[in-house]
């Protein structure tokens, strides 16, 4: 019999199996409920283990440790290995849309006599220290409690410009200013780095001043009766300031780097030390006769002349230049630019520790481009998935609307005819294997395991290696609406949720771990979901910001859309829905109802422009792991 396997043998066996199965097998007997009871902590514990919710094998849950990636909502004191699994399973379910889901506007309510943003243009949230970080489109930037609503720290508008971008990550915050420099704030009680920060990039003295300004607001805001008082909770202080020897725009941070990009080069900041530690330059025009990291010199001399991209190619322009840079991201090892014309992936320099502190001979070298996306093909890859319409079903309570998913496997194609997009969002998956991006016409790729792709980045062997590791997602018609933003972020067990907001619906879009994939893999298995409430033309056209955290989804939306409440228009909502599913038949069309045509033969993109923008704008969540009642 199974049950007189040695304990830890069964053990082993059962971690593989589904945790929600648990409660059956041990209802099968009074033996299995005893071996259930009495090894109740092992058994969860190897489950977690097992299913990636935990990497430490301890007697309880490190709630340390966990909350380093985990939620504030999943973790109690002394929590039990039980109920961390059984959490971790109801945030997985929830995020799939078989388990509860709520919308809730944030903050919940206002405790402090401060009104709530109203203009909202920029959020970053961080859920381990339960702060809400917003930018306004009038200026200004507020900090507050996600929970109670309290502003915690304020910024005036007229020390924070109208739609200022901010990035935040492990306790540093960053916001542009108008002259293209960058102010680095920390927050108080997170420790600075060992090493002074850099000469050059020292706070500004109107960096110190308006910090002597607001900490005063801040100890009335929270009711601190003294300077002596502990570090104010959600209060930041100046850390830095990075001005960069020419103008910049996109920029990304992901502790300890920020990237900020010009039109010709990339910026690699070490922002605990506020020093330059990179610049990569030429990332504007395709580097000539650049060779992938996959592929060396002496390869391709072994194998023949490389087959490049044909002389006379209509579109010449498309081909050799990045285009407008709208998004930029970065991994450990590799920088991400989304131009219009392509995506393109540069190797980041082998840096050590002892790095110059600014810009230098040493610390500039042109790029090495390592993968060439272009924005011109009528399939990018072998697998191409789409919401089946009308299938969509919703599970009692979930905010979610989950849709049947149809899969096309096909070969790489002789056809060379062009459909030309335009790029909007380029985005590295959190493990820095795979990176999604986001095309204008309601069309996302996501290309697995990019360092394995081979070639030269302007031959076609690129281009074929490429499409073998790429799905190929559409959401919708480019002719009924645009895309508007894209985010990525982590699940349990190497999964990987995406966000896309389209004009026409706000997408949930799981993936699996992807293993290394080959011609005879089969097709990953994906789940495509949409936020059902948010349907309002308007609002999605107005989102300027959408943030995935573990355990919600963030954006700005118009409280007045009342469309899907109880006492809302129905009949509006009713009419979006219809659009919706009717944008799904015309998916892969080619037709000129649905794409424009060149005499040559080649198409282009043309999505429909974006409905007026809404004139209020706040912050609203789908929480993932609502209170149970």
């Amino acid at each position: 019999m199974f049950i007189a396997l040695p304990p830890e043998i069964i053990l082993q066996i059962l971690s593989y199996l589904p945790v929600s199965s648990f409660s059956a097998l041990s209802a099968v007997s009074h033996t299995w409920n005893n071996l259930f009871v009495d090894n109740e902590t092992a058994i969860y514990r190897e489950a977690a283990l097992s299913h990636g919710f935990a990497d430490q094998r301890t007697a309880h849950p490190d709630t340390t440790v966990l909350g380093e990636r985990y939620s504030y909502r999943v973790l109690q004191p002394g929590m039990s290995w039980k109920s961390l699994c059984k959490t971790r399973i109801r945030v997985r379910n929830s995020w799939n849309g078989h388990a509860p889901s709520t919308i809730v506007p944030l903050p919940l309510k206002i405790t402090n006599h401060v009104a709530p943003p109203d203009k909202v243009h920029h959020i970053k949230v961080d859920e381990r220290r339960r702060l809400l970080m917003t930018t306004s489109q009038e200026g200004g930037l507020l900090v507050m409690d996600i929970d109670s609503g309290s502003v915690l720290f304020v910024l005036p508008p007229g020390y924070v410009h109208a739609y200022a971008h901010i990035e935040y990550s492990e306790g540093y915050m960053i916001f542009d200013r108008l002259d293209s420099s960058r102010e680095v704030w920390r927050l108080q009680g997170v420790d600075p780095s060992p090493t002074a920060v850099d000469a050059a990039s020292q706070p500004g003295q109107e960096q110190l001043e308006q910090f002597e300004v607001e900490t005063h607001i801040a100890r009335r805001l929270q009711s601190a009766s003294t300077p002596d008082s502990p570090p104010l909770r959600g209060c930041f202080e100046p850390h830095a300031l990075l001005i960069a020897p020419e103008d910049t725009r996109a920029s990304r941070f992901a502790y300890p780097t920020l990237l900020s990009t010009s039109s010709e080069r990339a910026y690699l900041w070490d922002v605990p030390t506020g020093r330059v530690v990179e610049v990569i330059e030429g990332v504007n025009v395709l580097p000539s006769g650049n060779l992938s990291s996959s592929q060396s010199a002496s390869e391709t001399e072994d194998n023949g002349p490389m087959e490049e991209y044909d002389e006379d190619d209509r579109s010449p322009w498309l081909s050799e230049h990045l285009g407008t840079m709208v998004y930029v991201d970065h991994s450990v090892d590799y920088i991400f630019l989304a131009g219009s014309y392509a995506v393109w992936v540069f190797a980041k320099s082998q840096l050590t520790d002892n790095a110059p502190s600014t810009s230098s001979r040493s610390t500039t070298h042109p790029g090495r481009l390592v993968l060439n996306l272009r924005s011109i093909r009528i399939r990018y890859g072998r697998w191409s998935y789409s919401p089946e319409r009308s299938s969509g079903t919703q599970d009692e309570g979930s905010a979610l609307l989950c849709y049947q998913v149809h899969v096309n496997t096909k070969e790489w194609p002789d056809d060379y005819r062009k459909l030309i997009d335009e790029f909007v969002a380029v985005h590295v998956s959190p493990c820095g294997s795979h990176f999604a991006a986001l095309l204008s016409g309601c069309r996302l790729l996501i290309v697995t395991n990019f360092k394995q792709v081979k070639g030269n980045p302007r031959s076609r062997d690129h281009e074929r290696s490429l499409y073998e590791r790429t799905l190929d997602i559409q959401l919708g018609s480019p002719r009924t609406a645009t895309s508007i933003y894209l985010a990525y972020e982590e699940g349990d067990g190497g999964e990987g949720r995406i966000g896309v907001v389209t004009s026409s619906a706000v997408f949930i879009i799981v993936v699996p771990p992807f293993e290394a994939l080959t011609p005879s893999s089969e097709p990953p298995k994906i789940r495509i979901a949409r936020v059902k409430s948010f349907m309002n033309p308007g609002c999605l056209s107005s989102i300027s910001c959408l943030m995935l955290s573990d355990t919600g989804l963030f954006l700005n939306w118009d409280p007045k859309d009342d469309s899907s409440s109880d006492s809302g228009d129905t009949s509006k909502q009713q009419e979006w829905e219809e659009e919706f599913e009717n944008s799904l038949r015309d998916i892969g069309r080619l037709d000129e109802d649905c794409v424009d045509h060149y005499s040559n033969g080649d198409m282009f993109v043309v999505p429909l422009i974006a409905a007026a923008e809404a004139n209020v704008s706040m912050v609203y969540a789908v929480n993932f792991l609502p209170s149970e009642t």
